[in-house]
């Protein structure tokens, strides 16, 4: 292991614990010591019941199903970790639960960022499963990680910086438009005319800077129709989207929209046509921020 990602994963540990510190409930607590321990996904995670957990062996097991690449793999667990689970699991069935239903990914998403913002660190639940990956695939134990290759996690420095730029504009489109992340995931660049972006029945003007970094994105995406797409050509979720707000800006397309509206007003534009480019049937002054309590 050289130098260098020694201390890495010796500053992401660092800044782990300051995460664990500030969880709210036990539940939180192992919520967050799964990932570290096992790097399960979230989707993984939600899904684990009492009887994936063998306490005696002090493994855990994710079946075939529940796993990210479809093959069953069991997972060595340390033994603070098992204990700690045995005296939270009393009850058969998913391990998180709310009213006897699985815990949503999106809830241990939320629960990742309190912390965060409470440890003042940025962590979200698949930055906590890298360390574990990159620990076990320095490591050569490639089998427990769930991954079939290890080429995911070494992607062409092209492709990386491409992904970060998708995701700043992402960002930025919203904060110049206000557009709702169902709006922004249908964009053609066939919307592109000129220095407009035209997004349903609204038109919006874009910095120059903006318009150019977007007509050299699209230039490189030459094959999609869709301006932001995964890795398969579609069109981006609306549920990616929110998660690239949250890891990339911190913050939430609500917010940004927000923000948006509070600016248009300070520049003299009417609530009215705030609320048509929003797309609302109704302006809540108050829950935009246009009038302060």
């Amino acid at each position: 292991m050289s130098e260098g990602i020694e201390k890495k994963l010796s500053s992401a540990t660092k800044e782990f614990r300051k995460l664990r510190k500030k969880a709210n409930s036990k539940r939180d607590l192992l919520i967050l010591d799964l990932i570290y321990h096992t790097g399960c996904s979230v989707c993984e995670l939600v899904k684990i019941k009492k009887s994936d957990i063998d306490f005696f062996s002090k493994k855990l097991r994710i079946p075939a199903k529940n796993s990210i690449n479809k093959k069953e793999r069991k997972i060595d667990i340390p033994e603070s970790l098992v204990k700690n689970l045995y005296n939270f699991c009393t009850k058969e069935g998913f391990i998180f639960s709310v009213q006897n239903k699985q815990i949503s990914t999106r809830r241990v998403e939320q629960i990742v960022s309190s912390c965060s913002k409470k440890a003042g660190v940025s962590f979200t639940p698949k930055k906590i499963r890298n360390i574990y990956l990159l620990k076990n695939i320095l490591l050569g134990k490639t089998s427990q990680t769930g991954l079939k290759h290890i080429k995911p996690l070494a992607l062409p420095e092209k492709e990386i910086k491409t992904e970060k730029e998708r995701d700043n504009l992402i960002f930025e489109i919203v904060k110049e438009t206000g557009c709702k992340t169902s709006q922004l995931k249908q964009i053609k660049k066939s919307n592109l005319a000129g220095r407009y972006i035209h997004i349903e029945n609204c038109s919006f003007k874009l910095p120059d800077s903006l318009l150019k970094r977007i007509n050299n994105f699209c230039a490189y995406k030459k094959n999609n129709e869709f301006i932001f797409t995964n890795k398969n050509n579609n069109p981006l979720t609306q549920r990616r989207i929110q998660q690239i707000f949250s890891s990339f800006a911190g913050t939430t397309p609500m917010q940004a929209r927000r923000e948006y509206a509070c600016r248009q007003y300070g520049k003299g534009k009417s609530r009215e046509k705030i609320k048509e480019e929003l797309g609302l049937k109704r302006l809540d002054a108050f829950n935009y921020g246009l009038i302060k309590i």
